[in-house]
């Protein structure tokens, strides 16, 4: 009998990688530091676009069309 396949191979190709020794682990003070920069600039960059978005939305609001 055949056995299926798994629809999902996640696991077996994070295991991969792990034996083919292409896993790192950020935790050095480092690679904190990079992921909370990025973080922050994400977040500067959400509120950036949330403010665009609201201005947008207020100026499409004030357009008049006319046929």
């Amino acid at each position: 009998m055949i056995e299926p396949k798994p629809i999902n191979c996640t696991d077996e190709f994070f295991e991969k990688l792990a034996a083919d020794g292409k896993v790192t682990t950020l935790n050095q003070p480092n690679h904190i530091k990079a992921i909370n920069e990025v973080n922050s600039t994400m977040e500067e960059t959400r509120r950036a676009f949330q403010e665009m978005d609201k201005q947008s939305q207020i100026s499409a609001s004030k357009v008049v069309l006319t046929a």
